[in-house]
């Protein structure tokens, strides 16, 4: 019997660890990623398209540049598919090597487990000029980046390349990150991309045959009706209430909450990303808020703003809304109308707009993006109608009267009595209805 029982024990283990096997197997293959599909090898025997990280966000120091990458096993040519980091002096003359100050091709289909996703990292100063190109403007062996091109592509080889995720972080903080879940549009003027030369040997409109981003989760949808204009005199009631927050994984860092809660202390981002506004990683794609306005009321608009388009950073899927009085039953969501308003550089800023009547304590905000990942905010308003302000009379008030001098006569006897005898039955009258 105990042979028995130690061969089922023995055979469960079994069983679960091959469950085990194939959900990280399955968890392995992701929904989204960017793909580059080379077939003919042009004459330059290079063809790429070029990702940017602003070189204002990187410190003197290493950084770790991470590609969640797929290299195709049928790959052919005497080179190699990759991804690479190409750190330059000047924007403006991507491309040219007299600006290039260090690169490295830190994933390549060479040395990769071809036909299958794979993590790798690379780790390296992009200040540290190794290259050194003469117009670069080293001082002592390093120089300023403008920006960092991460390339995806063929060098003398064709093929099919996939990547799904990049990163980079210095510190042991993710300073940028591109994860393409959002299904995010890369054309001329793309905050993802250099302003010069981000495609090599390919166009825009080779999209979908060379090059495309395989998204089927993403749902971004800007409504073709404005939003109705809201009423002037309005209030927000949200302004220094506490509110709570789930799904988020918390950066460790400025762009984290502080103790006045940037979401509601009254102040917008009105052009571009500081650590005034609130850094969120999703844990699962939602990051929920809950504001509590401390009593029940009235209102008639809701709005929640975002921030994207510089760092890499995505614009959500979506923002919706919901309103309770006890905090657990609350209504289904509202969708927020987006409206697109202006930034500064390559942030734009997006507001969520729900308008109607409501009623409720609880006002919860819904972030929604496909997957893990940033979202980044500023700041929540409810919107109720302000009390009409008391007028003022603008007549002067009475002058105050002289007190009358008492009248002694048989007259002023009988009017006194009469006054006594009224003033008694008001009194009486009082204590009937008590």
């Amino acid at each position: 019997m105990k042979k028995l029982l130690a061969m089922l024990i023995a055979l469960a283990l079994v069983f679960t660890a091959l469950t085990v096997l194939v959900s990280a197997e399955g968890e392995d293959e992701p929904d989204s990623y960017f793909w580059f599909n080379l077939e003919t090898l042009p004459s330059n025997n290079q063809a790429d398209v070029v990702f940017k990280i602003p070189g204002e966000i990187i410190a003197d120091g290493d950084v770790t540049f991470s590609a969640y990458v797929y290299f195709d096993e049928n790959i052919t040519g005497a080179g190699f598919g990759y991804v690479n980091m190409y750190s330059y002096a000047s924007e403006e003359n991507h491309r040219d090597f007299t600006y290039l100050i260090k690169f490295q091709d830190f994933a390549q289909s060479t040395a990769a487990n071809r036909g299958h996703w794979t993590e790798i990292t690379y780790t390296a100063n992009p200040y540290d000029a190794s290259y050194n190109g003469a117009n670069c403007g080293s001082v002592g062996g390093k120089a300023t980046p403008e920006f960092i091109a991460i390339g995806v592509g063929f060098y003398n080889a064709t093929g099919l390349v996939k990547v799904a995720r990049l990163s980079a972080s210095q510190n042991g903080e993710v300073i940028w990150s591109l994860d393409f879940a959002d299904g995010p549009k890369l054309e001329e003027g793309s905050p993802l991309l250099p302003a010069t030369a981000p495609l090599l040997s390919c166009t825009f409109e080779d999209e979908g045959t060379i090059w495309g981003v395989e998204a089927p989760n993403a749902v971004i949808e800007v409504s073709d009706e404005p939003a109705e204009p809201l009423p002037e005199n309005l209030e927000n009631i949200a302004e220094g209430k506490s509110y709570t927050v789930e799904g988020n994984n918390p950066r460790g860092d400025g762009y984290d909450d502080n103790e006045t809660g940037k979401l509601t202390n009254g102040e917008a981002i009105e052009s571009e990303a500081t650590q005034e506004n609130l850094g969120f990683q999703a844990i699962d794609g939602t990051v929920t808020v809950v504001i509590d306005l401390g009593e029940v009321k009235d209102f008639v608009a809701m709005t929640a703003d975002t921030l994207y388009g510089a760092w890499g950073i995505a614009a959500p899927t979506g923002v919706s809304f919901a309103v309770s009085e006890d905090g657990e039953n609350f209504s289904d969501p509202v969708a927020g109308k987006l409206t697109e308003t202006a930034g500064s550089g390559d942030w734009v800023i997006q507001l969520y707009t729900a308008q109607g009547e409501f009623t409720g304590r609880y006002v919860k905000v819904i972030y929604t993006r496909e997957g893990a990942g940033h979202l980044w905010v500023s700041e929540i308003e409810v919107l109720a109608e302000a009390a009409a302000p008391v007028e003022e009379s603008s007549e002067p008030a009475p002058a105050e009267s002289e007190p009358a001098t008492p009248t002694t006569g048989d007259a002023g006897i009988i009017a006194l009595a009469v006054i006594s005898v009224i003033a008694l039955g008001g009194a009486v009258v009082v204590k009937k209805v008590k």
